[in-house]
């Protein structure tokens, strides 16, 4: 229960869609976006890779470049844009079990991504870990 409601706390955190976060809540999305993205049976990482390319789809202002069936790449940012282009890596880490990597990066000259890295990291990890439509 703990657990679901600091979920629940953070993703209404990141719908708002706030510039900048209290460091209280910043600190709920860093928990978040802390979490590993895995799997340890083929059902189980099918149904994630889904969710994560979904989730990609769905929430990058780019469109998907590459897809095969373990990256998924947007197309990057120009140099002057804040908003992050993303990328996903299935990685078979051995003995049946695999980590979803998750990357993103805005433009060269830009100091900070528009949404923040971790905010995306922790919509990512909510949608893919837990199934929660972000």
């Amino acid at each position: 229960m703990k657990a679901w409601l600091a979920l629940s706390f953070c993703a209404a955190i990141l719908a708002t869609g706030c510039a900048s976060l209290s460091p209280s809540q910043q600190v709920v999305v860093d928990n978040q976006a802390d979490r590993e993205v895995s799997c340890s049976n083929p059902d189980e990482c099918a149904a994630k890779w889904a969710r994560a390319i979904e989730w990609v789809r769905l929430n990058s202002d780019f469109p998907i470049e590459t897809q095969t069936g373990t990256l998924v790449v947007t197309r990057q940012p120009p140099v002057y844009d804040a908003h992050p282009g993303i990328s996903i890596a299935l990685e078979p880490q051995g003995y049946g079990y695999t980590r979803i990597e998750f990357a993103a990066g805005c433009g060269l000259i830009m100091p900070v991504c528009n949404p923040r890295v971790s905010e995306l990291r922790a919509r990512f990890v909510a949608s893919v870990m837990d199934g929660v439509a972000q």
